[in-house]
């Protein structure tokens, strides 16, 4: 079972070698940022926090997919990249022309990826509550956006997203149980009961039923 982001790494390896033509959108590389990129990140994000950021030196997010999350942008000759990208995602231009963006301002967070077209996002180390968790900001589920929290830090959210695309590729989950196998493989995380609910919801809508 996944534990770290190392485990992480090495399961993106072995789902490559199994689709070698997606494998540049599936493994997970090493280092991510330079040092020179992340004074223009907090320059750009000021409220990040350190596990993020950490996150993003040890590891090239930039592209990849992991089950159903998403990194952007894609790697495109002469396109943003990572920082260029979550500066524009979060510009106060976004913020002025989208309800969603307004949304997350107002609720002190910064779109870092997505779930299908959801944002999953970072609560800023300033907010009153969750400061430096991970929130999936639901958009299409019901009429109203939603904010689920989904783990208390980065690195916890990215092996959790790593367990459920490894239980969507295991034959022994599956049917009506699915969603409760994969969730009994969180109990090592400490996610709370709101988190757990919130795993629940993307399993629901990730696994084979």
């Amino acid at each position: 079972m996944i534990s770290s982001l190392d485990d992480l790494a090495r399961y993106t390896q072995e789902r490559a070698r199994q689709a070698p033509l997606i494998a540049d959108r599936i493994v997970l590389r090493s280092p991510g940022l330079a040092q020179s990129e992340f004074a223009c990140l907090a320059d750009a994000l000021p409220g990040l926090s350190e596990d993020y950021l950490d996150c993003l030196a040890r590891i090239d997010l930039q592209g990849i997919s992991i089950g159903y999350f998403s990194f952007p942008p894609p790697r495109t000759p002469g396109g943003p990249g990572l920082v260029e990208w979550l500066r524009d995602a979060n510009s106060d231009a976004e913020i002025d022309s989208n309800p969603v963006s307004h949304f997350l301002a107002a609720n002190e967070l910064y779109e870092v990826a997505s779930f299908e077209s959801d944002p999953i996002c970072m609560v800023r180390t300033t907010a009153r509550e969750r400061s430096g968790q991970v929130v999936w900001v639901d958009i299409e589920t019901g009429p109203e956006i939603m904010a689920h929290p989904v783990a208390l830090s980065f690195e916890r959210f990215l092996i959790a997203a790593g367990r459920l695309s490894q239980a969507g590729h295991d034959p022994t989950i599956v049917g009506p149980a699915a969603t409760e196998q994969f969730i009994a493989r969180l109990d090592d995380l400490g996610f709370d009961e709101r988190q757990r609910e919130s795993w629940r919801l993307l399993a629901d809508m990730s696994l084979p039923s």
